[in-house]
C-alpha cells in the first residue's frame, strides 16, 4: 500500500511540474509576427524593414581585381525586446504550421555597430568566387504551436542582437522583408 501511495505522489508531482513548464501564451495576431517568451508572458518582437546594401571596392576594380559584399542593414544599434542569455523560447506565426520550421523560420545573429546592425548575405571575390547565404544562422528545434504557429526552442543563446525572418515556402516571391528583432544581454 505504501508503494502505491509513493507512486501516486511521484506521479502527482511530475504532472504539476509539467503543467508549470507548459506555455499558455496566445499565438501572435498576424503571420510573420514573433513573441519572445519571458517568464509566463509573450513579448512582441520589434519589426524592422531592412535595407539591402551592396558595396564594391572601385579602387581595386581599376587594376583588374574586383570584390563586392551584399548585406542586410538596420539603422538602429539594438532591439528593444530583450532577455538574458541561456535557453529561450519564441512563438513564431506562419501561414500554417505544416512545413518544417527550419524551412520557414530563419534565425540569425547580427554584427552590431555603434549606429546599426548588419548581416552579410553574400560576397564576391574575383579569385574566391561567389559566396551566398553567409548569415550566422542559429540552430533551433521547433514544434507546432496552436493553429498556425511554431514554438521555437534554443537551448543556449549568447549575448548579442538577433533577427528572425519568417518566409512562406508556398509563395513565389516575397514583396518586402520584415525582420523581427530581439536582443540578448549577457
Amino acid at each position: 500500500m505504501k508503494k502505491i501511495l509513493v507512486l501516486l505522489g511521484i506521479m502527482a508531482m511530475s504532472l504539476l511540474s509539467y503543467a508549470q513548464n507548459e506555455i499558455t501564451v496566445a499565438e501572435p495576431d498576424f503571420t510573420g509576427e514573433c513573441l519572445l517568451i519571458v517568464g509566463s508572458d509573450g513579448v512582441l518582437l520589434d519589426k524592422e524593414f531592412c535595407q539591402i546594401k551592396t558595396k564594391a571596392n572601385i579602387g581595386l576594380a581599376m587594376v583588374g581585381y574586383s570584390k563586392a559584399k551584399s548585406e542586410i542593414k538596420l539603422k538602429t544599434p539594438a532591439a528593444q525586446a530583450r532577455t538574458v542569455a541561456g535557453p529561450i523560447k519564441l512563438i513564431v506565426r506562419a501561414t500554417d504550421n505544416n512545413s518544417d520550421p527550419l524551412a520557414v523560420v530563419k534565425l540569425f545573429k547580427f554584427k552590431q555597430g555603434k549606429k546599426d546592425r548588419k548581416s552579410e548575405l553574400s560576397s564576391y571575390d574575383m579569385f574566391g568566387g561567389l559566396s551566398e547565404n553567409n548569415q550566422s544562422y542559429l540552430k533551433f528545434s521547433g514544434k507546432k504551436y496552436g493553429e498556425s504557429s511554431y514554438l521555437i526552442s534554443i537551448p543556449n543563446i549568447e549575448a548579442g542582437e538577433y533577427g528572425i525572418i519568417v518566409t512562406n515556402p508556398n509563395a513565389k516571391d516575397e514583396k518586402s522583408v520584415v525582420i523581427n528583432c530581439f536582443g540578448i544581454d549577457g
